[in-house]
């Protein structure tokens, strides 16, 4: 997608610094001085604001979505999403979700097809930070990565953010945890029920614990 000049030198600029600073770190293996770094912190800043000017929305408020990825974001996509009549359709353009191999009317694969995009390898890395982030997301991730391998997680998480993203892009709305905050109650509120559910089944009862950590006799 056409950008401005302006914009292009924005994320030439960006790409550049990031190479030196890849190539400072490989050489030296010393500490960047305090100047560089303030420096770097002063230019992510005005990435930022450049970024959310393109898109309308500041998508470095999505947990452990960063500069870069934002940048990959615009050098692949842009700000117009209109080729994409839903988020599962851009998930399945980036290759993140299951790609299903149906024959004789039942699938017998669902792997995730590969995909070279520069994109889709920053949401992944995205996603795999989500391990240490303690947001909805980072919940989310760690509660998927009980029931599925590394890379599967990391391909599931991935597609949350896409579909998070898309939403945002689409409504021109700023991110509200506030929103994933309900969402995760909701959850808790059901998976309270369900082992309430098992318990009695069980010919148990669930007891809640005092502030103490006693058990309500």
């Amino acid at each position: 997608m056409p950008q401005d000049n302006a914009s292009r030198v924005i994320l030439s600029s960006y790409l550049l610094d990031t190479t030196l600073d890849s190539f400072d770190d490989k050489s030296g293996g010393q500490e960047a001085p305090a100047a560089r770094k303030n420096m770097r912190s002063a230019e992510d800043e005005g990435l930022r604001r450049k970024f959310h000017e393109i898109l309308g929305v500041d998508l470095t408020a999505v947990p452990t979505i960063n500069i870069g990825t934002v940048e990959a974001w615009i050098g692949e996509l842009g700000p117009d999403l209109s080729r994409f009549p839903s988020a599962a359709a851009l998930a399945n353009w980036l290759g993140l979700c299951p790609g299903n191999t149906i024959t004789g009317g039942r699938v017998v694969s669902s792997k995730t097809r590969k995909v070279e995009n520069r994109l889709a390898a920053a949401l992944r890395m995205a996603a795999e930070s989500l391990c240490r982030d303690k947001s909805y997301l980072g919940q989310f991730y760690r509660r998927i990565k009980m029931r599925l391998d590394g890379p599967e997680a990391i391909t599931a998480a991935a597609h949350k953010l896409v579909r998070i993203i898309y939403a945002l892009l689409k409504k021109r709305v700023e991110y509200d945890p506030s929103h994933f905050e309900k969402i995760e109650q909701k959850n808790r509120q059901k998976q309270h029920q369900r082992l309430a559910r098992q318990a009695r089944e069980l010919g148990y009862a669930l007891v809640p614990k005092t502030a103490t950590g006693a058990v309500v006799s």
